[in-house]
């Protein structure tokens, strides 16, 4: 049970962070029309140095659900 409750904790984390990184990105790009909205959002993030913080905070969110499912196969 403490691996599923620690699995979830980590991949709540990871998925509020990189949510957050996104969004702060996204509300930026309002005066950036002319390309994609994926593009310019890792654009703004790599602006900034930002993006090594988006792949750390979604290798959290992944480590986080596969700890939270063996945590439940575990029995």
């Amino acid at each position: 049970m403490k691996k599923v409750i620690v699995g979830s904790a980590m991949f709540m984390t990871g998925i509020i962070s990189a949510v957050v990184l996104l969004g702060g990105a996204m509300a930026y790009q309002f005066e950036h029309i002319n390309l994609s909205p994926f593009s310019m959002t890792m654009q703004i993030l790599a602006e900034y140095g930002l993006t090594p913080f988006l792949y750390v905070a979604v290798v959290i969110a992944v480590v986080g659900i596969v700890i939270a499912i063996l945590g439940l196969k575990e029995k």
